[in-house]
């Protein structure tokens, strides 16, 4: 009988293997005629494990029929025996390490169970980092903890206590422990000699933190006199020194910065034209003063350069270089700021021919307002002479035009020539040839700027009247 319920059992074996998972079973005859059966044992389930700084234990339930056990440790298999617990000791603190069990019967071993991951426990220590007396005889302590684990901790009501005479409420547990390093997390006011913080860590140990009175000390005053300058791209801070202040620091938009034992801050890498906040408090030591009043300061917008001026009769057309941050653009001419511009050029329009003008650019956002430029000066051009008329004679010429809007004078071009006109708008050109030709052109001018030449006109003298005439008569003819 045993060797047909062999033959029976190596055949099914055949059938089974090719699948992937399976419950499997033989029966057999025995001398009685009743069968006999086997069954593969389940999985043990891990119901949970506990740790301290250097040990984890891993805890699973009993499997029936079981002769022992074995255990997965990050890779490496140990029997158990009959054990249903296991103690991994000699571990390092906030350590991770991964556990798997599986049960044991000749034959019919179980599968291996859930992978599991524990994490040994590190200590959690209260800190007291410094206590301030205060004017009403009252102590401020300034406390938190130092959490080593690589995971945040709640300790619960019965892990965690406080004990002292309060002005206000003490922070109630539980405590949520965040991971780190945490000095200053919370400050706690107490009337009498002391304030205690009793924490129970994962790690089992209790630990106190202890704030006292005696230990209090009176904290620095606040820097005074404090100035600030600007420029583009950076802001300085000056304060007084305060006696007993073994450093300073700065409260800026990126945090609070260490300024050692300077009473001179300077915060670089600013962008020009925008507006920043700052305040300061002196140190001794560990304990920090009051923080000062909040410094509202802008940096400085550069200078508009590289303005380039190009007048017309009526017009003058300025332009110049960017500034960077820059908004808009105001463009003061002679004194009185006449245009508004997003970008970096300026028509101005309406003005008198022959006329100087002094311009100024500078930059500007919505909060800060930037330098004016070096002031530049321009004359708008004059008009070019119109409608001149000439009315020759023998000997002279006349020449005569409208007058230009601006002039201050003319020149007049003879034959190349130039001659001084004065205001006036005539010119008589005499002692010429008659019969001979002459060229004029003529140009509007003022003490600052000279107008362009006309158009030349030309201009013939007349032949002149024959006089002194003589002459014969006879009988026949006149000579």
């Amino acid at each position: 009988m045993k060797k047909k319920a062999a033959v029976f059992l190596t055949v099914l074996l055949t059938l089974l293997i090719p699948l992937q998972s399976f419950t499997y079973a033989y029966a057999s005859k025995t001398s009685s005629g009743k069968g006999n059966s086997a069954k593969k044992l389940e999985a043990p389930k891990l119901i949970y494990t506990t740790s301290d700084k250097t040990s984890i234990t891993v805890y699973w339930n009993p499997v029936p029929g079981a002769t022992g056990y074995e255990i997965e440790v990050d890779g490496a298999v140990k029997n158990n025996g009959r054990n249903i617990f296991y103690k991994h000791p000699n571990l390092a603190f906030n350590s991770s390490h991964t556990y798997r069990i599986r049960a044991l019967k000749k034959n019919w071993d179980s599968d291996w169970s859930k992978p599991v991951t524990a994490i040994t426990a590190a200590p959690v220590k209260p800190i007291v980092e410094y206590v301030v007396l205060n004017s009403d005889g009252t102590c401020t302590a300034h406390w938190g903890w130092s959490n080593e684990n690589n995971i945040d901790i709640v300790l619960s009501p019965q892990d965690s206590r406080f004990a002292g005479s309060f002005a206000g409420s003490a922070v109630a547990p539980p405590l949520k422990m965040e991971k780190g390093r945490h000095f200053d997390k919370f400050q706690t006011t107490f009337k009498g000699s002391l304030f205690s913080w009793i924490v129970k860590g994962p790690d089992g140990a209790v630990r106190t933190g202890t704030a006292l009175k005696s230990a209090a000390v009176i904290p620095p005053a606040v820097p005074a006199n404090i100035t600030s300058d600007s420029a583009e791209k950076s802001i300085i801070l000056k304060w007084n020194t305060v006696t007993g202040a073994t450093g300073y620091d700065v409260l800026t938009a990126n945090g609070v910065i260490d300024n050692g034992p300077s009473t001179t801050y300077t915060a670089p890498g600013l962008k020009p034209g925008n507006r920043y906040t700052f305040k300061v408090r002196a140190r001794k030591n560990v304990v920090p003063g009051a923080w000062s009043q909040e410094i509202i300061k802008d940096t400085l917008l550069g200078v508009p350069s590289g303005l380039s001026l190009k007048a017309e009769e009526k017009s003058i057309d300025v332009a110049w270089n960017s500034v960077e941050a820059a908004t808009v653009y105001e463009i003061e001419i002679d004194g009185e700021l006449k245009g508004t511009v997003t970008g970096t050029s300026y028509t101005a329009s309406d003005l008198r021919p022959g006329t100087q003008h002094i311009l100024r650019v500078r930059a500007r956002t919505d909060v800060v307002t930037g330098n004016w430029s070096e002031p530049a000066g321009i004359t708008t051009s004059l008009g070019v002479p119109s409608n001149l008329v000439l009315q020759a004679e023998t000997t002279s010429i006349s020449l005569s035009w409208d007058a230009t809007d601006g002039a201050a004078g003319y020149d007049v071009e003879v034959d190349g020539d130039i001659i001084d006109n004065g205001l006036s708008t005539t010119y008589n050109c005499t002692g010429l040839a008659p019969g001979t030709q002459h060229d004029f052109k003529v140009r509007a001018k003022t003490d600052a700027v000279t107008g362009g030449w006309s158009e030349a006109v030309t201009g013939v003298t007349l032949l002149g009247v024959p006089d002194s005439i003589s002459f014969q008569t006879t009988e026949n003819s006149i000579a």
